[in-house]
């Protein structure tokens, strides 16, 4: 809990529209730096055991991967361009905690600048949920100072 807590954070269950989804799969979305890696963590709302497909963390430059078999993590991967690397740090908790940790080397981010990413969740090539529903979240990344203050992971 305390190395999230002052990392930036979204409420996924809010749409902002009238149609709002019924059972939404993800309920937050975290993000947080250090010196040498951005991590990224989605709290779902109801049990991952129910998915099998791919949770992906989309920027202008890069791709995460998570490839879940029903909540199971059975792979990663980092895709740049036409590169495509496996990845590791990644975790599943308590079958509702999505965790990974990004070398900002790999991902090509330092301090300081702003992430535009979108969260999908897909299955056998079809999007299930994505959020935000339309656009973009704008992540900002602290710069090295306050990362080195208020992050702890």
């Amino acid at each position: 809990y305390f190395e999230w807590l002052y990392a930036g954070e979204v409420d996924l269950t809010y749409t902002g529209s009238a149609m709002a989804r019924s059972r939404p799969l993800c309920g937050r979305f975290w993000w947080g730096c250090d010196d040498s890696n951005c991590y990224f963590r989605i709290d779902a709302s109801r049990s991952l055991s129910e998915l099998t497909g791919h949770v992906i963390i989309r920027e202008l430059q890069f791709q995460l991967t998570l490839m879940l078999n029903q909540g199971g993590l059975c792979g990663s991967r980092l895709q740049r361009g036409n590169e495509r690397e496996a990845l590791g740090g990644v975790t599943v908790a308590s079958g509702k905690i999505l965790e990974v940790a990004a070398p900002l080397s790999a991902i090509r981010f330092t301090h300081g600048q702003t992430m535009k990413a979108v969260i999908s969740i897909e299955q056998e090539g079809r999007v299930l949920e994505r959020y935000p529903e339309h656009g973009t979240f704008e992540l900002a990344l602290p710069n090295s100072s306050q990362a080195q203050h208020h992050w702890s992971a």
